[in-house]
């Protein structure tokens, strides 16, 4: 029969730092995407009824600048996904070390992420509980979730849903729903681009709190 390997707490400075650069990485190319989708906006608005399949005649020298915004926006999206899931997944197993009864494990704790209509909530509190945990192992429930987190989740959702909607109204024929599918992805972007900068604050608090807690019980 083979005895279980217990797991050891690692240090989570390094994906921290890895995360953070993501989330940088990631916030420039947000920028740069929304600012292209103003000017995208702005040309909309005095085309008129210029705008034929969804693309103003007068469109052709942003066609391309956008196009590869576009493929750096996905693959800064992809790049910062993969950092910030390693953290939770470090952070998460970390915290299964430092207290007992956490409902959603480091598995989970990233597969929630990708499970429909799951997702809107329980990444949200997995991370909770590792953040609750960090900071008061033993009366970790008794503790209130920290505002940041909160503020993190809203506008993470409203970035990631603000997006879709954007799919959606964009696919219908006429200017005024391609102006509207313009402004939503304009919105969608602005609060991305603020929850990749709460994102960074709660990666540095939340890891300091845990390297802490993981120094305090290793000579407990």
């Amino acid at each position: 029969m083979k005895t279980r390997k217990v797991y050891t707490p690692k240090d989570p400075r390094k994906r921290a730092k890895g995360a953070i650069i993501g989330a940088v990485l990631h916030m420039i190319a947000v920028a740069i995407i929304g600012g292209l989708t103003f000017v995208h906006l702005l040309k909309l608005s005095g085309a008129g009824d210029k705008v034929t399949d969804g693309v103003a005649d007068s469109f052709d020298p942003y066609l391309m600048a956008y196009g590869l915004a576009a493929i750096a926006y996905l693959a800064s999206l992809l790049v910062n996904l993969v950092l910030f899931l390693m953290w939770v997944h470090r952070t998460n197993r970390n915290a299964q070390t430092l207290s007992t009864g956490m409902e959603v494990g480091p598995g989970w704790a990233v597969g929630w992420f990708f499970v429909p209509f799951a997702s809107l909530y329980k990444p949200f509190q997995g991370l909770d509980q590792t953040w609750r945990v960090s900071i008061d192992p033993t009366r970790w429930r008794a503790l209130d979730t920290p505002s940041l987190l909160r503020w993190w989740w809203g506008f993470h959702l409203t970035s990631n849903i603000g997006g879709s909607l954007s799919n959606i109204v964009g696919k219908s024929e006429g200017a005024a729903f391609l102006a509207a599918s313009t402004a939503i992805a304009i919105v969608s972007f602005a609060a991305g681009f603020i929850a990749s900068a709460l994102a960074i604050r709660m990666i540095r608090r939340l890891t300091a709190r845990q390297t802490s807690a993981l120094d305090a019980a290793a000579f407990a």
